[in-house]
C-alpha cells in the first residue's frame, strides 16, 4: 500500500470517527443533515418530511437523554452516577495521549467524546506516515488499541444495542450499527499491532533519546507512563477498589474475564434477595449484563397490560414487580425478562462470531447476562412453588 493510500484510509476513518462523534454529542442541525445525507449508507435512514430535523431533534432527546444514556461509567460502575473512578480512568487517558476534552458534556466518558479522541489519534497517525516517522506511529497505534481495548470495545457495544432498541428512527439505529462496525472492526485490525515500547528501553541511546524527544512533541508531551505492553483484554474492577486501585489495574492491562467470578454483593442467592436487590441486579448493567432502560421497562409492563408512570429506572422496575404481583402476573414478568437477557444474549454471541478479538470482553456481558437469566429463573421457580404451598 502507497503512503498516498494509506493517508487517504486514514483520514476517511478518522473523518467517520468525527461524524460519529458529532452525532453523539449534539442534537442533529441542518449542517450534520446535509453531511449525514452525503453517505449513501446512512442516508437512506433519513425520513424525508418536511419536519425532519424537528423530528430527529426530538428523537435526540428522547433516546440519548431519557433512555440510553451515552458514558462509560453508567456500563462498568455501580454507583450508576456520572464522574466516578470509570470517567477518572478516561481522562487520564486523555492526558496521556494529549487530548483536550473540551467538550460540554455531563462527563469526560461520554461516547462522542471518546469517539473523538480516536479521531485525534488518527489524525497524528497520519502525520507519521507523512513524516515517515516510526516511532510516533507506533505510538500513534498503541494509543488506539488502549482507547478500543480498555475502553470503547469493552462497553459501548452494549451501549450501542440498547440504542438500537429504544429509537424508533432508523437514523439513530442506523448510526448505532455503523459504530458498532467501525470500532469492532478497528478492533480486530488493532490486535496484531506490536506493543508500544518507550524509545529509551531500546539499544542505540543517541538515537532512541533523538526519535523519543521527536515522538513526544508530536504526541501532544505525552506522559512517560506510556504503556509498555498493551494486553489484548480488558479488566474491570470491583466496588471495594478505590480509584487509585482501579487505575492500577487498568493500567496492568489485566485480562477482562480474570476476576469475573467474583460475585458481587447484591448477586446473592435469589432465596435471600429482597426486592430492593432484585432491582438493582437488573438495572445496574455491569452486574445485568445490558442496560435495561426506561423504555424497555415500560415494553415489558405494556406486555402485561401494566401502564407505568415515566419515573427513575429503579423506581419503574420497583413500580412493575409491585403491580406483577398485585395482579397475579410476576411469572409472566420473570418470563419476559428472561426472554429480553436471553435475546441479548444472542445477540452479542453473534458479534463474537463476526468479531473474534472482542471475544474477551463479550465473554464477561454474556457470562452477566447468563446470571441475569439464573436469577429470574430462581424466583419464577420460588413463586410458583410458594403459589402451590399456599393453595394446597
Amino acid at each position: 500500500m502507497t503512503s498516498s493510500h494509506a493517508i487517504d484510509l486514514l483520514e476517511a476513518r478518522r473523518s467517520l470517527y468525527a461524524l460519529l462523534a458529532q452525532c453523539y454529542l449534539h442534537p442533529p442541525d441542518w449542517s450534520a443533515l446535509a453531511t449525514l445525507r452525503s453517505i449513501p449508507d446512512i442516508a437512506a435512514a433519513l425520513p424525508e418530511t418536511p419536519d425532519v430535523l424537528e423530528r430527529l431533534q426530538v428523537e435526540y432527546e428522547s433516546v440519548f437523554g431519557q433512555n440510553a444514556y451515552p458514558y462509560e461509567s453508567l456500563y462498568v460502575d455501580h454507583d450508576l452516577m456520572l464522574n466516578t473512578a470509570a470517567a477518572h480512568r478516561v481522562a487520564r487517558l486523555y492526558q496521556d495521549c494529549g487530548f483536550a476534552a473540551d467538550t460540554p458534556v455531563g462527563a469526560p466518558d461520554h461516547l462522542g467524546v471518546e469517539l473523538r479522541l480516536m479521531a485525534h489519534l488518527l489524525t497524528i497517525e497520519s502525520t507519521a506516515v507523512r513524516d515517515n516517522n516510526p516511532a510516533l506511529l507506533t505510538w500513534s497505534r498503541a494509543k488506539q488499541y488502549r482507547c478500543l481495548v480498555h475502553h470503547l470495545a469493552y462497553w459501548a457495544p452494549v451501549f450501542l444495542r440498547t440504542v438500537e432498541r429504544v429509537t424508533d428512527q432508523p437514523l439513530y439505529c442506523t448510526l448505532a450499527q455503523v459504530t458498532l462496525e467501525l470500532i469492532l472492526n478497528d478492533l480486530e485490525q488493532s490486535a496484531s499491532l506490536l506493543p508500544w515500547t518507550p524509545l529509551d528501553h531500546q539499544p542505540d541511546g543517541a538515537t532512541a533519546l533523538r526519535e523519543k524527544t521527536d515522538a513526544e512533541a508530536q504526541g501532544r508531551k505525552v506522559s512517560q507512563s506510556i504503556l509498555s505492553a498493551p494486553a489484548s483484554s480488558r479488566c474491570r474492577t470491583s466496588l471495594s477498589e478505590k480509584p487509585s486501585d482501579a487505575y492500577a489495574a487498568d493500567e496492568a492491562d489485566s485480562a477482562p474475564g480474570e476476576d469475573d467470578s467474583s460475585v458481587s454483593p447484591e448477586c446473592s442467592p435469589a432465596e435471600d434477595r429482597d426486592l430492593n436487590q432484585i432491582v438493582r441486579c437488573l438495572v445496574i448493567p455491569d452486574i445485568a449484563g445490558m442496560f435495561i432502560s426506561r423504555r424497555d421497562i415500560s415494553g415489558l409492563g405494556r406486555r402485561l397490560g401494566i401502564r407505568l408512570p415515566r419515573r427513575e429506572r429503579s423506581q419503574m422496575m420497583r413500580d412493575l414487580f409491585d403491580a406483577a404481583a398485585r395482579f397475579d402476573l410476576l411469572p409472566a414478568l420473570l418470563d419476559a425478562l428472561d426472554e429480553l437477557f436471553a435475546t441479548e444474549f444472542w445477540k452479542l454471541a453473534v458479534l463474537t462470531e463476526r468479531y473474534p478479538a472482542w471475544t474477551t470482553c463479550a465473554r464477561q456481558w454474556l457470562s452477566r447476562l447468563d446470571r441475569s437469566r439464573d436469577m429470574v429463573r430462581e424466583l419464577r421457580m420460588q413463586f410458583l412453588a410458594y403459589h402451590a404451598q399456599q393453595e394446597g
